[in-house]
């Protein structure tokens, strides 16, 4: 849901969002989990998505990026617009996973806090700066922190 207060001149929203993607269940021998095939892309984090190398894609032994299965996501974010052509996301993510499949000890994935600054130069020409930090939780082994950072300037013909 988001909520928008249209009467501020930086157009304030608030969103709060809730991602809930099943995982397979290991005592069945039958795939029972959510098989993302038309999401295999970075929509929720450009950072993350390479965390799910590490997992079995549906119990085929293989390993994908952006595989995006047993996964919770508790998500609230505020947008900006400080001026007409520029907008800033503040997010912040909780990630979960419903079983505890990975290599660590639970299910806690981790933290996500992004921002993404997106600036439109022209009618074809706009562009973003893009930032990600993750703090890992107890899913995976392992305690290293990742950042991600990129910038992209975007052309239209």
């Amino acid at each position: 849901g988001t909520y928008t207060l249209a009467d501020l001149d930086c157009r304030p929203a608030f969103s709060l969002e809730y991602v809930h993607l099943s995982g397979d269940d290991p005592d069945k021998s039958k795939y029972s989990g959510w098989d993302p095939i038309m999401a295999r892309w970075p929509k929720w984090s450009e950072l993350y998505i390479y965390s799910f190398l590490a997992e079995n894609v549906a119990g085929s032994g293989e390993r994908h990026i952006a595989y995006w299965t047993n996964t919770e996501i508790y998500r609230a974010r505020v947008t900006l617009q400080p001026i007409e052509k520029m907008s800033v996301d503040l997010v912040y993510q909780y990630l979960r996973a419903p079983r505890a499949t990975g290599s660590g000890t639970g299910k806690n994935r981790g933290q996500n806090p992004q921002v993404v600054l997106r600036y439109n130069f022209t009618d074809w020409l706009s562009g973003h700066l893009w930032g990600e930090y993750f703090i890992p939780g107890n899913f995976h082994d392992g305690d290293d922190d990742g950042f991600f950072a990129r910038w992209e300037m975007m052309a239209r013909f």
